[in-house]
């Protein structure tokens, strides 16, 4: 297996992955990695894997988590029994340190090959910082266990993604890329690829709409940093299969609860906590024959009429507009309003469009006049890493 590096020149730089990147002096020994570089992040992760180091990876873009990082003692981590410490998104709090053992690590991707491995790859295309969980597991820990190249840019275009697609690939990226690539006016068959896409689920209609405009295969991953993979669906599914090994119910909520050996034994945020092998997440879902629905996180749910209604189908629906590029939908509470719930729409456009005409159009969606909505047309909706959204700063 080769790390292979791709410049914006076309230039190829490889490294090769094996026991030669052991440095014994590393054993047990805290390591802080960040998401400076793809190339210099992912050759300090597999030295430090192959040493048996205690990797803290983390995202440099986050400047809090960072300063956080320079400050903090880090001789309590040392006791610990972890492989890899990363950190939550932090988009329900301060993101969370995540303690993955070894074990943690090997159980997540032998279900992954499992699920994968059938593919035969010849080659992975990585889109993702491998400082997340889901960039580590699926973008290298999976590719190197199967054995297969894994060819990285430090920042992919849709095209670059369409030239590197061929057959026998697995393109591992996210639902921003798979938007992306479905608005090229060129296309291209890929019959014999396959696209992973997980950090945000893509609607059905969208997926397949993919699918269909390049006759090529899609599978998407349903996790979190704490709990690792859950659960995957392919194509326009609806549903979501969970992975083997991992065991699945729902709270008397409505959320998802999940038990699996891919979970972080502990967790830390000021102090250290066990999680004993089980996470309860804030997802309200539906079950059906063992499998399930997501509906959207518990912050992220607008109760209408009795019924519940994800943002992300709001936003979805307004990014479907050709006027509009990026939508980030936010609800406000305040239990002591009359209307205690509140949209608020931040709206990146493409073309000429007045707030009151996309407020028009979510009340419409919604069914319900009453709803207090709130437009603020922004210049730019940034993204993470890993392709989120970021609530923009007015």
């Amino acid at each position: 297996m080769n790390i292979v590096v791709v410049d914006d020149s076309k230039a190829r730089r490889s490294y090769p992955v094996d026991a030669r990147l052991e440095e014994p002096s590393l054993q047990g020994k805290l390591v802080k990695i960040s998401s400076e570089s793809k190339e210099k992040s992912v050759l300090e992760i597999l030295r430090a894997h192959f040493s048996g180091a205690k990797a803290v990876l983390y995202d440099a873009q986050n400047s809090a988590l960072e300063a956080r990082l320079e400050t903090l003692d880090l001789s309590p981590f040392e006791q610990e029994d972890f492989s890899m410490m990363l950190f939550t998104s932090g988009t329900t709090g301060t993101p969370t340190g995540v303690l993955k053992t070894k074990h943690n690590l090997e159980a997540d991707v032998n279900a992954l090959v499992e699920k994968f491995g059938t593919f035969n790859p010849r080659v992975f295309v990585s889109t993702v910082p491998f400082i997340h969980v889901y960039g580590f597991l699926v973008g290298l820990m999976l590719p190197m266990r199967l054995g297969v190249d894994v060819v990285i840019k430090e920042h992919f275009l849709p095209h670059d993604l369409l030239e590197f697609a061929e057959a026998g690939s697995i393109v591992v990226t996210t639902p921003l890329y798979i938007k992306s690539l479905l608005r090229l006016d060129e296309t291209k068959v890929l019959k014999e690829t396959l696209f992973i896409s997980s950090a945000g689920p893509l609607a059905p209609e969208i997926a397949q709409a993919f699918v269909e405009k390049f006759q090529t295969n899609l599978v998407q991953i349903f996790g979190s940093t704490e709990t690792g993979s859950v659960a995957f669906r392919s194509g326009s599914e609806v549903l979501w299969t969970p992975f083997e090994g991992v065991r699945v119910d729902v709270s008397e909520e409505g959320m998802l609860h999940v038990s699996s050996s891919f979970i972080a034994d502990t967790l830390w945020d000021e102090t250290f906590t066990s999680t004993n092998g089980t996470i309860q997440t804030f997802d309200y879902v539906q079950f059906e024959s063992g499998k399930f629905q997501l509906i959207g996180r518990s912050h992220q749910i607008l109760k209408v009429a009795g019924k519940r209604v994800g943002v992300a189908n709001i936003e979805e629906m307004l990014e479907a507009m050709p006027q509009i590029q990026r939508v980030v939908v936010r609800i406000a509470r305040d239990e002591a309003a009359l209307k205690d719930e509140t949209l608020k729409i931040f709206v990146e456009l493409k073309e000429p469009l007045e707030a009151k005409e996309i407020a028009k159009k979510v009340k419409g969606f919604l069914k319900n006049n009453t709803i207090p909505v709130h437009v603020a047309l922004v210049e730019k909706i940034p993204t993470s890493a890993t392709g989120k959204k970021i609530l923009p700063v007015l």
